[in-house]
């Protein structure tokens, strides 16, 4: 559905394509080619290979939990951690079974802590996949213990250690 072709003595034949097939889109550029018909054989394999080889993988929607995180002095002693945003990545097909997903945070997040917080990052990897690191927010408001809430919580961790 876009396409721009090129020519220069310098680079040789290019181009620069889109299309869409279902709802995915995929672009490919490439220069150097010798002639036009091997610009238009080499268009449709790249193109025929971007959609047959890779694929849009939606991990989670916007809203949608990730995880948990514990809470130091906070009335609740977990907050849910939701995704900002749809997060998508786009791998290589092959490459899906050895993609990573972890949360990085700090082990406990004190309170207070207001909705919309960032507390955590999810960080993808996968072969061939620059790390991908996308922010994790509080789902909901934690308030902070009382006084003597928290120093009845610091009393028992410096007992239990």
């Amino acid at each position: 559905d876009g396409l721009k072709t090129g020519y220069t003595s310098q680079s040789g034949y290019g181009l620069v394509a889109s299309a869409v097939r279902g709802d995915s889109r995929r672009i490919i550029a490439f220069n150097g080619l010798d002639s036009k018909s091997a610009r238009s054989q080499e268009g449709k394999r790249l193109m025929q290979a971007a959609f047959d080889s890779f694929k849009i993988y939606n991990l989670y929607a916007e809203g949608d939990v990730v995880g948990s995180a514990k809470v130091y002095m906070g009335k609740a002693e977990e907050i849910d951690l939701v995704a900002g945003s749809d997060i998508d990545v786009g791998l290589a097909r092959a490459a899906r079974s050895d993609m990573a997903v972890k949360i990085r945070m700090k082990t406990e997040v004190p309170a207070p802590i207001a909705a919309g917080d960032q507390l955590a990052e999810l960080v993808i990897t996968a072969p061939d996949l620059q790390e991908k690191i996308v922010p994790l927010y509080a789902a909901g408001d934690v308030k902070q213990k009382s006084a003597f809430g928290r120093a009845a919580t610091a009393l028992v961790k410096l007992i239990r250690g």
